[in-house]
């Protein structure tokens, strides 16, 4: 039974970023005369939070938006007397609902290493050359980790600093960006629940993602067991617009 549950998660979780530089001036050399330097060109001052907010929900709600995203988290599971872990890292090129990259899932004694696909609601997983779909494959977490977000009232603005000289801005997340909890259902469970949830992430000053950190925990019943899965991950998030070929399955 636990094995089965540890299956449904990694389905889940197979289911389940931008640098800019601030110029500095430099000084501009005189003629015979002695030269004068320049004044420094002055910073700008940071966007107001609600525009930094209003930038981030744009770029993010772009349907077909694109990203590498870097990812790695461990999944917790009780039920029955029984804790398990499971840790999945990926890897991952995406554009809009459709993915590819690899990924790792270690629970414990072995650990798992392969190329997947994700495409139109289907995965895929390359074997030998040539991409096997998985059949059982029944995603519940959306592959843009933003794609849960509604409206400005999702998140709030915590401030700004300067990190590796450059301005980022910390914002927080207050709703439940983990998936319909309802899809689970196809996966054995019912009377889920979120029990709580909270995700951190920085931005830069045109609202592009750079990292975020993203922990939940959910409960319900699993095969009329209660169950419990609590939830840590962290992501980078880099390459945002550029260009991402996703291979057709062949």
């Amino acid at each position: 039974m636990i094995r089965r549950m540890r299956s449904s998660l990694r389905s889940r979780w197979l289911g389940i970023a931008l640098t800019s530089t601030l110029a500095l001036a430099g000084c501009q050399g005189g003629g015979p005369s002695p030269s004068v330097a320049a004044e420094p060109t002055p910073t700008p001052p940071p966007p107001a939070a609600d525009e930094v907010i209003a930038a981030f929900l744009a770029l993010t709600g772009d349907p077909d938006l694109t990203m590498h995203v870097v990812e790695g988290g461990k999944v917790t599971i009780a039920a029955a007397g029984t804790t398990d872990n499971v840790s999945i890292d990926v890897d991952m090129d995406i554009r809009g609902e459709d993915g590819v990259g690899s990924a790792v899932v270690d629970t414990g004694p072995a650990n798992v290493t392969f190329d997947m696909l994700l495409v139109g609601n289907r995965a895929y997983v390359d074997d030998d050359g040539t991409w096997t779909e998985l059949p059982d494959y029944k995603p519940s977490t959306p592959v843009n980790p933003f794609a849960g977000l509604t409206g400005p009232g999702d998140v709030t603005y915590r401030g700004h600093d300067i990190r590796d000289g450059r301005r980022v801005h910390h914002l927080s997340v207050l709703v439940w960006l983990g998936g319909d909890l309802t899809l689970l259902a196809d996966q054995g469970w019912t009377e889920t629940k979120v029990d709580y949830t909270l995700t951190t992430m920085t931005v830069d000053d045109q609202g592009a993602p750079i990292q975020m950190d993203f922990s939940g925990g959910v409960s319900g019943r699993y095969q009329d067991l209660s169950a419990t899965a609590a939830f840590d991950v962290g992501y980078q998030f880099t390459k945002i617009g550029e260009p991402v070929e996703i291979p057709t399955p062949s």
